[in-house]
């Protein structure tokens, strides 16, 4: 038996709870009194109904707060004291976004609470009675809308003949007096016949009918700023007596309206450049009746529409649902730069409430490396057992001549430097290993000249390469250096940085470079590119042949005339014997060159 009734009590509670939480403008005082009397009877049967409920649940009622942390109610209070005898004084209370109630709160109740002491002080055998005539009371919003809940009979606000309606009894009460002003209190305002009517301590309506005195005006303002409370005495000196403030509390109720947050999809906030994203989504603290749309702002070091772009600016959470999303795509700018951010903003919002989470920022990870590339290769056509021969100097375009792999750098000279041999383009490739350094694999490349002394160097002669990789992952990096008819070379191994810039030297040995004797030992211990590859296509054959026989004899044209292979401006026997003929069948070792 002890037991059904307590399963009976602890369904009674939480139906009582339920009936809490449902009901609307709902005040923290007005619960804790229900609760106060509910578990007072329960008591007295001796069943601990607590536990077969959720004492969180409880702590959560009583104390008004919602899963977002913030109250659903708040209430200020001013307890500076003042007298005012002809005149007005003012009290205020400020209510602080974010801190108070979230960000975004519209009102949905307003209470106001007033304690005073109405002092007459010449009229013997009254002592300190509370008294009427004189005395008004007045509330301003932050936003500016006032309403009257007291007229004082004779002064600032007055309706002579009316008895507030904060009046009644006819026996004159000593010492203060609260009254709680309530708009969905039963009292109506006084009659004409005020006499010997006192304030009593209880809860009324703001008096009066006029349209303006309704403190259901504040609903949808929002509650955030400075409230002001004006209280007047009508009469000075001549009246019957000052008006002595106490006090006055502030209880704002928060509007039903749910609060829209916002944070990104599976906590990924971060992504790269290339092919990277970032999903927003605005998510509510419960479902909306009517579509809500979340208008979304971009601040931040990325550009919008250049840096990212927004599958939408305007997020519609369909009516019935929790969320809705914007995914922020990212661009590859081609620019080796720092990470950039997206500030991420809800602007505006339609049928919601800003929460706390108003604001986000995704990271774009910079992939771009600028970097300097210091690279020695001799070709086999020019070396002169020395160094490079630079015969072909005076007919170098001050244009590079390369698209290999989709170069399109617009590298270009005043004029060759005086040492120059010819133009070369020099790439950097990046994989887990050589032979996985294929072309697909380049991430960036630059032209540059080639000197007598073997360096590669940029178009101001002295200078090292600088080339800015894209798409850069962190795997290891291979220098490949193309001519226009020797065959390209690439690293053997993956190149490490040192002292700012990656360093190869293929002169030395011809395990610098990769593949199975890639290159000619031009003397004793020095290799170079082997020459012979007119048409550029990485292997020397039939066709490098018949480019010769096509071009042999002819006038030099540079862009041209690329069977000539020791590059001193004439295509002869020379070219055939010495370097086509005798470097037939070998092929370029570059991977998918």
């Amino acid at each position: 038996m002890l037991r059904n009734r307590a399963y009976q009590s602890s369904s009674s509670l939480k139906l009582t709870i339920a009936q809490f939480i449902s009901w609307p403008g709902r005040q923290t005082t007005k619960t804790l009194l229900h609760m106060k009397s509910f578990f007072q009877r329960h008591e007295k049967r001796k069943v601990h109904a607590f536990s077969h409920c959720s004492l969180s649940l409880i702590a959560a009622l009583l104390l008004g707060v919602t899963s977002s942390g913030l109250a659903q109610e708040i209430s200020k209070t001013n307890s500076t004291p003042g007298n005012v005898n002809g005149g007005t004084i003012t009290r205020t209370v400020d209510v602080v976004s974010g801190v108070d109630l979230p960000l975004g709160t519209t009102i949905s109740d307003i209470n106001l609470t007033i304690t005073w002491n109405r002092s007459i002080q010449f009229l013997t055998g009254f002592g300190n009675t509370t008294f009427h005539e004189e005395t008004g009371f007045w509330l301003t919003s932050p936003n500016g809308t006032r309403v009257v809940v007291v007229y004082d009979v004779f002064g600032l606000h007055s309706r002579s003949g009316v008895i507030p309606a904060t009046y009644g009894g006819v026996t004159p009460l000593a010492g203060d007096v609260t009254v709680e002003f309530d708009q969905q209190a039963t009292s109506s305002p006084g009659t004409s016949d005020f006499a010997g009517k006192n304030p009593i301590s209880t809860s009324f309506k703001p008096e009066g009918t006029n349209a303006l005195d309704n403190l259901d005006n504040y609903n949808g303002e929002s509650p955030f700023g400075t409230w002001t409370l004006t209280i007047a005495d009508g009469l000075g000196s001549g009246g019957f007596g000052e008006v002595e403030f106490k006090s006055f509390t502030l209880t704002v109720n928060k509007s039903n309206t749910p609060d829209v947050n916002l944070s990104f999809q599976n906590g990924t906030s971060s992504a790269s450049e290339t092919g990277g994203s970032a999903t927003v989504v605005a998510t509510l603290s419960a479902a909306a009746a009517s579509d809500v749309t979340v208008n979304l702002g971009f601040s931040g070091t990325a550009t919008n529409n250049t840096d990212f772009t927004a599958s939408t600016s305007a997020i519609i959470i369909t009516a019935g649902d929790l969320s809705g999303t914007s995914t922020l795509n990212f661009s590859d700018d081609g620019l080796d730069e720092t990470d950039e951010s997206i500030i991420v903003d809800i602007s505006s919002v339609s049928n919601a409430n800003e929460g706390s989470g108003n604001q986000i920022t995704a990271t774009i990870t910079d992939d771009d490396l600028t970097t300097s590339v210091a690279s020695r290769v001799y070709l086999e056509g020019a070396f002169n057992g020395t160094d490079l021969n630079t015969t072909l100097n005076a007919n170098i375009p001050v244009n590079q001549p390369y698209t290999n792999n989709g170069h399109a750098g617009g590298e270009s000279a005043g004029s060759p430097p005086a040492a120059a041999v010819d133009w070369v383009l020099v790439e950097l490739r990046e994989a887990g290993s050589a032979a996985a350094a294929t072309g697909s694999t380049r991430v960036g490349s630059a032209a540059g000249f080639l000197m007598s002394d073997g360096s590669v160097k940029a178009t101001d002669g002295t200078s090292d390469l600088t080339i800015t990789a894209q798409n850069v992952t962190g795997s290891s990096f291979f220098i490949v250096v193309y001519h226009r008819n020797h065959l390209s070379l690439m690293s053997a191994s993956a190149i490490t940085e040192s002292g700012g810039k990656y360093s190869i030297d293929f002169t030395t040995a011809q395990s610098q470079a990769f593949g199975t004797n890639p290159m000619i030992e031009v003397t004793s211990g020095v290799f170079a590119m082997a020459g012979g590859d007119a048409d550029g296509d990485g292997d020397i054959d039939a066709a490098d042949l018949l480019n010769w026989r096509n071009q042999n004899g002819t006038t030099f044209v540079y862009n041209t005339s690329k069977a000539d292979f020791n590059l001193d401006g004439v295509v002869n026997a020379v070219d055939r014997n010495d370097f086509q003929q005798k470097n037939n069948t070998k092929t370029s070792q570059v991977p998918g060159i």
